[in-house]
């Protein structure tokens, strides 16, 4: 098991590439914080999914757009599951809109969950790791952070924020044994994208050079590659699990 021990919160975790993670992670003997902000039930069902393979979790409601919220995340998962190893910043939404229709509280809001929170995640989780011999901080951007997409102005900014902020970060905690590192995945099926992907479906399929859309369960073991020691040479990069789509 690459994660034997370890202590993990995998934000956004009730459904989709959060849960895949959080599963994923179980399975390598991490004991996990599944954090939710809307759907308990979601969270229970990873909860109860990692406990009857015999793993540890805890469910953590927290919206990762109030700092507050975010420091009582980590202070639980420290005091109830005994530390923090990885910390990964996966909690987000999207906004498919032209600009010109894009409010100022949309944007905000935008900026708030993908940004915001992936930001002040890692500082809560560096403050403790940088008393516990170092960690890992995985943040979860998009392929919207590497390639324009239309519709997705506000989204892409924050994806792309992600990248440039995990790279600084990275070169910031490299000497304290903080790896940061970054996944932009490409188009999954997720219950937050399947609106969106009703209308590109065709496009994306035939603009993949491996001719499908992928789905969370392929995105999660990049994140345990990248939460294990098998890594533990990289930081500061940003892996793109698109299927090809983005070298076309």
């Amino acid at each position: 098991m690459r994660l034997k021990d370890k202590v993990a919160i995998v934000t956004g975790a009730s459904s989709g590439i959060g849960s895949a993670i959080a599963l994923a992670f179980a399975q390598e003997g991490a004991k996990v914080t599944v954090n939710y902000n809307r759907s308990r039930e979601g969270a229970e069902k990873v909860h109860k999914a990692i406990g009857a393979m015999g793993g540890t979790s805890l469910v953590v409601k927290a919206d990762v757009s109030k700092v507050q919220q975010i420091e009582m995340l980590v202070a639980e998962t420290v005091s109830r599951l005994g530390g923090l190893d990885i910390m990964v910043n996966n909690a987000g939404m999207d906004l498919v809109e032209p600009i010109t229709t894009v409010e100022e509280d949309d944007f905000d809001r935008v900026i708030a969950v993908n940004l915001k929170g992936m930001y002040f995640g890692s500082k809560a989780a560096i403050v403790h790791m940088l008393d516990h011999g170092g960690g890992c901080i995985i943040n979860i951007s998009s392929l919207a952070a590497v390639c324009g997409t239309t519709g997705l102005s506000a989204y892409s900014a924050a994806k792309g924020g992600i990248v440039g902020f995990s790279k600084s970060l990275a070169i910031e905690y490299a000497l304290q044994n903080i790896r940061v590192n970054v996944i932009c995945p490409g188009y999954i099926r997720t219950g937050m994208t399947a609106e969106f992907l009703e209308g590109v479906a065709e496009f994306v399929v035939n603009s993949t050079p491996m001719g499908r859309i992928g789905i969370p369960e392929e995105v999660a073991p990049t994140a345990v590659f990248l939460a294990s020691d098998d890594s533990r040479f990289i930081t500061g990069q940003a892996l793109v699990v698109d299927g090809g789509f983005s070298v076309v």
